[in-house]
C-alpha cells in the first residue's frame, strides 16, 4: 500500500542520492506521511473558512463591486471578466433565473437583440423551444411579478423551471446536432 510506496520511494532517493557522490541519503518532506494528513487538514481548513466568509459576509456579491471600486479609485479600468461578475452579482436571483432564457437563446443559435424585452426574449424561446413552452411561461411570469409587482417571485418555483428550461435547451441541441440518434443506435 502506501507504506510500500513510501519505502520505494526513499530507497529510490538513497540510490541517487550515492549515485551522485553523497554518502548520506537524502531525505524529503514527502517521505514523512504525517506531512500528507497536515496538507489534507489545511486544504479542508480553508475550504471552511472560506464557507465561513461567505456565509457570514456574501464575499461572492460584495467582492466583485469592491474590486471594481479599487480598480476605478486607481485611475485603472477593470477587466471585462470583473466588471460582468460585479453586474452578475448585483442582480436579483429572479433575474438571476430569467438569464437561462438568453443563455438558451445563444446556445440554440439566436442572439438576442440588446433592445428587446424580456417578454419578447421569452417568446422567440417559445418558438425555438416548444418542449419547454410552460417551463418559460413559468420562469417568464415570476420574474415579472418580482418586477412589477409587490408580491415576491417565488423562487424555487422559477428554480426548476430554469432548470427544465437548461435541460430542454440542452436536450434540442444535441439532438440537432445528431448527438443522442448516434448514441441510442
Amino acid at each position: 500500500g502506501v507504506d510500500q510506496l513510501d519505502e520505494e520511494l526513499e530507497l529510490l532517493l538513497d540510490m541517487e542520492s550515492r549515485a551522485l557522490g553523497g554518502d548520506t541519503p537524502a531525505r524529503t518532506v514527502w517521505t514523512n506521511p504525517w506531512w500528507r494528513y497536515s496538507i489534507a487538514g489545511l486544504f479542508l481548513m480553508l475550504v471552511i473558512a472560506g464557507l465561513v466568509l461567505e456565509r457570514r459576509y456574501s464575499l461572492s456579491t460584495r467582492l466583485p463591486v469592491y474590486l471594481v471600486r479599487r480598480y476605478e479609485q486607481g485611475g485603472d479600468r477593470p477587466p471585462p471578466w470583473l466588471t460582468r461578475w460585479a453586474k452578475w452579482s448585483a442582480l436579483s436571483p429572479v433575474e438571476r433565473y430569467f438569464y437561462v432564457i438568453n443563455h438558451s437563446l445563444r446556445t440554440l443559435g439566436e442572439r438576442p437583440a440588446f433592445h428587446s424585452t424580456p417578454a419578447a426574449r421569452a417568446s422567440s424561446l417559445k418558438e425555438l423551444l416548444p418542449a419547454a413552452r410552460e417551463a418559460i411561461e413559468i420562469l417568464e411570469g415570476e420574474h415579472e411579478r418580482a418586477l412589477f409587482t409587490s408580491r415576491p417571485a417565488d423562487l424555487s418555483r422559477a428554480r426548476r423551471a430554469a432548470l427544465r428550461i437548461l435541460l430542454a435547451t440542452w436536450r434540442a441541441r444535441l439532438t440537432n446536432r445528431g448527438i443522442i440518434s448516434r448514441v441510442l443506435r
